[in-house]
């Protein structure tokens, strides 16, 4: 099943993407920083056309798969701040598949085109982390 939806611009010249989180169990400690791995892992999906599902199947997949894995992986760790083995978890993969995931894609940054790709995906994450604080502070009353 799929939780709450975010309409958000998945390609700016082209399309609107729906993003809907995958359900998480409600009482488990962390569900909102799952929700958030879950956004992250179904943008990077939409971004390579491919399912969401298809970068947690537990075999590798095609290249195009295991590189969208990849960077959900490194904007997992590095956008949301989460440790290796939190990462590889979600994953289901060993912490040693996220470190050599997160070098495959700090290396790919040097090449122009792919580092702009990045920067927007990043960009949209630093914007719902915005949006979910902003939320965070009108609920609170602050």
């Amino acid at each position: 099943g799929v939780g709450p939806c975010l309409n958000l611009s998945a390609n700016q010249k082209t399309k609107t993407q729906n993003f809907c989180l995958l359900n998480v169990s409600k009482g488990a400690a962390g569900s909102k920083t799952k929700l958030l791995y879950s956004f992250v892992n179904q943008m990077v999906a939409a971004a390579f056309e491919l399912s969401a599902e298809r970068l947690l199947q537990n075999e590798r997949g095609d290249a195009r798969t295991s590189r969208a894995r990849q960077i959900a992986m490194y904007l997992i760790n590095t956008s949301l701040s989460q440790s290796f083995v939190e990462v590889a978890e979600f994953y289901q993969r060993d912490r040693t598949t996220v470190s050599h995931a997160c070098t495959v894609v700090e290396e790919l940054r040097d090449i122009a085109e792919f580092d702009a790709r990045l920067s927007e995906l990043e960009k949209t994450i630093e914007t719902v982390l915005t949006l979910l604080k902003t939320g965070e502070e009108v609920r609170n009353g602050c």
